[in-house]
């Protein structure tokens, strides 16, 4: 999910505006550490659920234009009245979504349970996302 958003954000998609949509952010490389603790650690039970950071396609934006000012990564978000109006036609996103999800602050408190039982330390949030837009960049998925 966060490739196809990273993909939008530096490819201009949303360059005239973002919709604010909160959203959890784990490093794949903190799953992957996640998933060989949990495998092989004594006395780890029940789901892990992996969010290392809280944010929204916004602040996602907001993070990656300081490094990458020379794509069309968006400076603003789109009022939630008008994606409720034409999110439907044009966007995929049903009204009842947008009503439910947009401008709606996130708070996915699953962290502090994977980092006391699996003793996970999750990458910044800002490292995950100059390494992925990086790898993008270079593979030519971005341009």
């Amino acid at each position: 999910m966060l490739y196809s958003i990273l993909k939008q954000i530096g490819g201009g998609e949303f360059a005239s505006g973002i919709p604010n949509i909160g959203l959890g952010v784990a490093d794949v490389r903190d799953a992957a550490e996640a998933h060989i603790v949990a495998a092989y650690k004594e006395g780890v039970t029940g789901r892990h659920i992996l969010s290392g950071w809280n944010t929204s396609y916004s602040e996602l934006a907001a993070t990656l234009r300081k490094t990458y000012p020379q794509y069309p990564i968006p400076t603003r978000n789109l009022p939630k009245i008008l994606l409720w109006l034409i999110g439907p036609y044009v966007a995929s996103l049903s009204r009842r979504f947008v009503s439910r999800h947009l401008d709606i602050e996130i708070n996915l408190d699953n962290s502090s349970k994977s980092k006391k039982e699996l003793g996970i330390e999750y990458t910044p949030l800002e490292s995950t996302l100059y390494d992925m837009l990086e790898q993008m960049i270079e593979s030519g998925h971005v341009r």
